[in-house]
């Protein structure tokens, strides 16, 4: 009797392992699609705006920008006193943002471009002014104007920090820096031009969800305009003249002829790729390449490559 159920009992396994290995697995990968980007900022605009109306700041004895709710009745606001400007979302350009900021200190030494790198102390904040990321000036970062992080994305600095200029620095005899007229600015970013859907677990466990504006504080301690150190200023190496310093690259055939890394003009040395640094094609010795053009046909020795 044991082994007729027993033989039963394996006729029914094996029955139901074959139709589970027939039965058609459900895919279990769910696609996943992006807020509209338009819809998002439509939905946060608004939230800035109140945010900017109903807070204030102050600007304590370190520099520091404190904000704080509107605590009385006609105490200014920092919407009294943000500056804007705009920016096309940079994955949709129907899509145009307001950025509103402030400027504390517009800073005393070299104007910044989008071509430049900034070296900033940085403090990144979510609208509940929790701390998501802090750079100080002993820790400061360089950053990339014209695709500018610091840790957490935030593409619209690309437009307001062009608005400030940097500082100077003075090395001390104990290996600090102390940093001296430097800019310090405020800016309160929609998400499209931060993270948008990416969340951001800060070093303090402060979280930036998904889909969240930014408040960014910063202080642009120095400003390299000479990224490749050829003594053409980083915004002249931008001669389509579009901002953008990474599409321009004068020698780029000849970097694909010979399988050369390509280098736009910017971090390139050798901008006309003929062997002789940019600097060294100076041949009027006044520290300016670009007015040197020995054969006369409108081309700067430095980007011609049939002069050395």
């Amino acid at each position: 009797m044991k082994s007729k159920y027993w033989r039963r009992g394996i006729i029914v396994s094996l029955v139901l392992l074959f139709m589970a290995s027939t039965c058609k697995k459900e895919d279990p990968f769910i696609e996943y699609t992006p807020r509209d980007r338009a819809e998002q900022y439509a939905a946060e605009k608004d939230s800035i705006l109140q945010f900017l109306q109903t807070h204030t700041y102050i600007v304590d004895a370190y520099g520091k920008v404190i904000i704080e709710p509107v605590r009385h009745a006609g105490q200014r606001t920092l919407y009294d006193d943000a500056l804007v400007v705009q920016m096309e979302d940079p994955e949709d350009e129907e899509v145009v943002y307001d950025i509103y900021y402030l400027s504390v200190t517009p800073g005393t030494a070299d104007s910044i471009t989008t071509t430049d790198h900034v070296l900033a102390a940085v403090e990144i904040q979510n609208f509940d002014l929790e701390t998501v990321f802090k750079r100080t000036e002993l820790s400061p970062v360089w950053m990339n104007v014209w695709y500018p992080s610091a840790g957490i994305r935030l593409v619209g600095l690309r437009k307001v920090l062009p608005q400030f200029r940097g500082g100077t620095y003075t090395p001390n005899p104990d290996g600090t820096v102390t940093f001296e007229g430097k800019g310090v600015g405020v800016a309160f970013l929609p998400s499209g031009l931060a993270q948008f859907d990416l969340a951001f677990m800060g070093e303090s466990g402060a979280l930036l969800s998904s889909y969240s504006p930014v408040i960014v504080h910063f202080r642009t301690l120095v400003v390299n305009t000479d990224l490749d150190d050829d003594l053409v200023p980083n915004v002249l190496e931008d001669l389509n003249g579009n901002g953008d310093p990474t599409d321009d690259n004068t020698d780029k055939e000849l970097e694909e002829k010979y399988g050369i890394p390509a280098h736009p003009d910017y971090v390139d040395p050798d901008d006309d790729g003929d062997g002789l640094l940019t600097k060294y094609e100076d041949t009027n010795g006044d520290g300016d390449p670009t007015n040197d053009d020995d054969d006369g046909d409108g081309i700067p020795n430095y980007l011609d490559a049939d002069t050395h």
